[in-house]
Order: C-alpha cells, then structure tokens, then sequence
C-alpha cells in the first residue's frame, strides 16, 4: 500500500500537522503526514471524534481557537502559515469548502440567483445580465426544471436535497481546484445519497478537480473515491487506494471499518 506519496504542486500535503484547542478539548489532531493527490477523489473516514472535521476545516483555516502546526503546502505555499486575508483568496476560488449542512455554506439573507451571480461578477468580472444567465444554464444543468423559482428562492426555502445541488452549482461557477466536502450525505436517504455521488462524480470530471470527502458513510465513500485516509482518536491508521484498504486492509480498526460496510453492502446501491 503507498502510503507515502511524492506531493506534486497541486496536491494538497499535510507534513507532521496537529490541532489543539489549547482552553477546550486540547489536541484533537496528531501530528500526520498525508498526500492528497489533485484530480483524484480522496475520502477520510473514522468514527465521530476521530478528527476527520478538524482535519478538512484545518486545510483551509476555519478553526477558530484553534492552534495548528505543521505545514499545509499547496500550490508552492503553506496554508498553516497564511494570513486570514491571504487564505480568503484560496478559499472558494482555489479550495471550495462544502459543510455538513449546506444551509451554513449558503447566506439566508440573500436568493439563491444573488449567491450565484455574485460569484461570478465578483471572480470573473462578468456583467450582471451575462452573470444571470450563465447562473441560470448552471441551474438548469443541475436539474431544477423550475429554475426561475430557484433562482428566486432563499436557502430555507429549498430541502437538503436542493441546497445540495445549489452549492454544486455554486462551485462549478467557481471552478475551483479542490472541494472539501464534510460528510456530503449526512442525514439524506437512500435516492438523495445517489443524487450527490452523482454530482460530485459530475464536478470531478467536468471540473478536473480534486476532492477530499470527509464521511462514516462508507457504502458512498468505497464507491465513490480512489484513496481514503482512515483516522482514529486523532491520529492516522493508515491510507492508500480505496478498493485495496478495504479488500486488504493492514490494521485491526481499518478491518473492523471495512466488515461494518461489507455487512450494509447492497442495502440500496448507494456504497
């Protein structure tokens, strides 16, 4: 199994990176070391608690209290290191971070076609009218027949299911290099499991970008990725490509993982 990787410049590298919360729960992440090979799809799975959150917030630097060390490099820099001012210009543009909820991802005082637009006129420069109709063709492709209503819509208006493929919309306009995307099917049944492998399957070939899945749904993750990165407690069990981690795996608690998704395998297609 590879578990260690050469890291090109548009992978995302984690070299000796922990997290503590110095006046809370102090440190939630070990030091580790792991590759995220850009353009691949690349899950962290673990039970609760095991620092897959902390993990993908670290990257982009959305851990308030938090202290981190180690270096975060890509694209020739280190993320730990950055300012906040600088880190905002990779966030949404170069890294785009989706939440368990994709109400919090989405401002409730502003529609749906006002999110979209202004990623488009503020990013690319485009003029308002150009900005709506490209958002518009954007809806369109993510299935909403009803498009206008969307775009006229608020976040709290829309089910889960629709903020989903919203903030998809959103992020195919953004073009980013990388999604973060912090347990994507968290709470959804079976069909609306399906609908976000299929649109993340859809942003990773349309998009070519790269996308670290943080997720204990592991039906969806052996399905959809080409890597995982098992974490416990904190700390790294181990990681390498999907299908062998979970066919062979090396350690007890990546075994015990890979035995609870055989035993659902088949429910409802969704793994």
């Amino acid at each position: 199994m590879d578990n260690i990787r050469h890291a090109a410049r548009e992978d995302i590298a984690l070299e000796q990176v922990s997290v503590s919360f110095p006046y809370e729960q102090g440190l939630v992440l070990h030091p580790l070391d792991c590759t995220f090979p850009a353009r691949e799809i690349t899950a962290v799975i673990g039970e609760s608690g095991s620092g897959k959150s902390v993990l993908g917030k670290a990257i982009v630097g959305l851990l308030s209290r938090a202290c981190v060390t180690g270096r975060i490099l890509y694209d020739g820099q280190n993320l730990a290191a950055m300012a906040e001012r600088d880190l905002r210009a990779y966030r949404g543009r170069r890294i785009f971070f989706m939440p368990q909820d994709p109400a919090l991802a989405l401002n409730p005082a502003l529609t749906v076609g006002e999110q979209l637009t202004e990623a488009l006129e503020y990013h690319e420069g485009l003029p308002p009218a150009e900005a709506r109709r490209l958002a518009m063709a954007e809806l369109s492709r993510y299935g909403f027949d009803d498009a206008q209503r969307v775009f006229r819509a608020y976040a709290f208006g829309l089910s889960g299911g629709m903020r989903q493929r919203v903030l998809c919309a959103i992020a195919s306009l953004m073009r980013p290099r990388w999604i973060i995307a912090d347990e994507p099917t968290k709470g959804l049944d079976p069909g609306l499991r399906k609908q976000v492998f299929t649109l993340f399957r859809r942003l990773a070939e349309t998009q070519n970008c790269g996308f670290i899945i943080i997720s204990h749904d592991l039906r969806f993750v052996r399905r959809i990725s080409s890597r995982t990165v098992v974490l416990r407690d904190g700390r790294l069990v181990e990681q390498g490509a999907t299908e062998e981690l979970f066919t062979r795996p090396r350690e007890e608690y990546t075994r015990t993982l890979a035995a609870a998704a055989e035993a659902f395998a088949g429910e409802d297609g969704a793994a």
